[in-house]
């Protein structure tokens, strides 16, 4: 246990500290220290603080009944993590930490530092350490460059770079407020109904071996199915191992104009660190490429489109081509549009 860190927390002051997403700020949910958290920040008043606590029994003791045994079964598997989830609270439950609408967003961090130290002081208010609006510091030599003078207390380390996914509870759903470093798509396959708010996107990426057959096939596929909230998606395709010059499969473009689904020849492209960051959910015609995609970067966000590996048909003639696009169809009909009616149809 840090002592010093201790007592500055207990003796009202403001730490900054690595998380298990990016450096916070913490200390007591008191008004006092609320307020100097605010001015630190240059954070506006209508934005509450997260409360971190210990333990998901603390949740359920201070929420309102919001966290009953089912829900804290499912959200055992994502707690401690980088979850942040908005529930109703009594009237009187720290209320410098309320919304307006009586909610406290709750956080258990996956850091035995700052759950070793939630023991001994009880709930803490957190926020990310960076002034508003600007970009969240991931190491103590920037927090220090920051905040250096206006904290009581720096722990060294470094973080991740992607702050917490946040949901609030909302009836009987949770509402996606901020994409996170946890998937939100995993939330859904849990159990948790999660829906993204209006002006937040569903990204997708489709992926096979070349970028030339099946990925683009699902890619135009997926785009004429969502055409009613399209707005609300963006789509795009790529390969594990795409060769410089080649482009999508003009038979496969063929096949699909002729079922009346809008398909474009247009180069290959090579899957990238960047696309895997930025897809909410990605598409792979084999479990090969999920492993690939996860050997770029672990992620809870990668399935396959089908049961089972759906076969290559390049080189194949156009009935094999027509039995892969209707294979792909069936899929993406029967499965995947369903589940993102769910997550985006309000």
């Amino acid at each position: 246990m840090n002592k010093r860190l201790l007592g500055v927390i207990k003796n009202g002051g403001v730490a900054a500290v690595p998380t298990d997403t990016v450096y916070g700020l913490i200390g007591l949910p008191r008004k006092d220290v609320i307020e100097r958290i605010y001015r630190m920040k240059k954070r506006p008043s209508h934005k509450p603080l997260v409360l971190f606590v210990d333990s998901i029994e603390t949740v359920k003791r201070l929420s309102l009944k919001s966290m009953d045994d089912d829900f804290a079964d499912k959200i055992e598997v994502f707690w401690p993590g980088a979850l942040t989830i908005i529930l109703p609270v009594e009237k009187d439950v720290y209320r410098e930490v309320q919304s307006e609408s009586g909610k406290i967003g709750f956080r258990i961090p996956k850091d035995n530092t700052l759950l070793e130290l939630l023991r001994k002081t009880g709930p803490l208010v957190s926020t990310s350490c960076n002034i508003s609006d600007e970009k969240a510091l991931n190491n103590a030599e920037d927090v220090k460059k920051v905040f250096n003078k206006a904290v009581d207390f720096i722990v060294e380390g470094r973080t991740e770079n992607r702050a917490s996914t946040v949901i609030e509870k909302v009836n009987s759903v949770f509402i996606v407020h901020r994409k996170g470093q946890l998937p939100f798509i995993n939330l859904h396959f849990h159990g948790i109904p999660v829906k993204l708010k209006e002006n937040i996107p569903m990204n997708i990426v489709f992926v096979c071996t070349g970028n030339s057959e099946r990925s683009p096939i699902a890619e135009f596929v997926m785009k004429h199915l969502v055409k009613e909230f399209a707005d609300r998606i963006s789509i795009i395709s790529r390969g594990t191992a795409v060769y410089p010059g080649v482009s999508y499969s003009q038979q496969a473009v063929s096949i699909l104009r002729q079922m009346g689904i809008n398909a474009s020849v247009k180069l290959s492209k090579q899957l990238r660190r960047e696309d895997v960051e930025w897809a909410d959910l990605i598409l792979c015609a084999e479990r090969a490429h999920c492993s690939f995609v996860n050997s770029i970067l672990s992620n809870g966000k990668c399935y396959t489109i089908g049961d089972e590996d759906i076969p290559d048909p390049i080189g194949q003639g156009p009935e094999t081509h027509a039995m892969i696009v209707e294979l792909i169809i069936h899929y993406l009909k029967v499965k995947w549009l369903k589940i993102l009616k769910e997550l985006i149809i309000p």
